[in-house]
């Protein structure tokens, strides 16, 4: 059976309830402004597929953040994994690298981050195909081992979303540029914030970077870049740019020769 839609009609955490509660085996496949995404249900129960490319790199920026395993290994194991679509994780323990438990819990903080991502990109349509297993170029695959279940993660999903609201009264998109002001906050009395992921976001506020920019450069969530940067933002360390600046920085970079550079300003 073959459900097809749009999210005017359907909400993605209500989809995937009802995709649980009816016990479906398939692959949810949604057209989104970035291109395909697909998730895999299993009787309740999610996974993402091997070769989802999207999935290994954020399993590789969690274990980079935490700066205890040896970079070379992560990029070998990364191109592992662009040759033969099989997913990081695996390849990691296979290397000696992770734990199979290590393996399954950053697996897990992935999954939540992927749905999240999910949730907030525009979304145009989706389809849901009965009894196969696909990826998002729509090949068929395999899931990856370590399915999870739907109604724990659409608990944490629920959460993060409600939290984005407050976020997103300051930080209203992620193309947003910003930069600091000088000014000099103290953070560590926040026990909402990370002091860790404050100390990644900082540095990479550079008033060329947008907050997508600077979630990639921090080798963070965007969830949890975003909620530094609001926490900053409403303390006067960082400021938007202001427009005329950004025209301003982009020309100078076209003129450098440093097209994709100016794209986001």
């Amino acid at each position: 059976m073959t459900i097809k839609g749009t999210l005017e009609t359907f909400n993605l955490r209500e989809l995937l309830q009802m995709l649980a509660f009816n016990r479906k085996v398939g692959t949810l496949l949604l057209e989104t402004e970035r291109g395909p995404r697909t998730l895999f249900v299993d009787n309740g129960r999610l996974a993402f597929l091997q070769n989802d490319p999207h999935v290994s790199r954020a399993f590789l920026r969690r274990l980079r953040r935490q700066r205890a395993y040896d970079p070379d290994r992560l990029d070998r194991a990364e191109e592992i994994h662009r040759h033969s679509g099989r997913f990081v994780g695996d390849v990691l323990v296979e290397m000696g690298l992770l734990g199979l438990a290590e393996r399954n819990e950053t697996y897990e903080a992935v999954v939540g981050e992927r749905l999240f991502r999910a949730q907030l990109t525009a979304i145009q349509r989706f389809e849901f195909i009965d009894g196969k297993a696909l990826r998002p170029d729509g090949e068929e695959g395999e899931p990856i081992d370590h399915p999870l279940a739907v109604d724990a993660l659409l608990l944490d999903l629920t959460r993060r979303v409600d939290h984005w609201s407050m976020i997103a009264d300051v930080i209203p998109t992620t193309r947003e540029v910003y930069e600091g002001t000088g000014a000099a906050v103290d953070l560590e009395g926040n026990e909402d914030l990370d002091p860790e992921a404050v100390d990644l976001v900082v540095p990479c506020v550079d008033g060329c970077r947008n907050v997508e920019q600077i979630t990639e450069a921090a080798n963070l969530d965007l969830f949890t870049a975003a909620q530094v940067l609001a926490e900053l933002c409403t303390a006067g360390a960082i400021r938007p740019v202001a427009t005329a600046d950004l025209v301003a920085r982009a020309r100078q970079r076209l003129a450098r020769g440093e097209a994709l550079g100016a794209l986001p300003l």
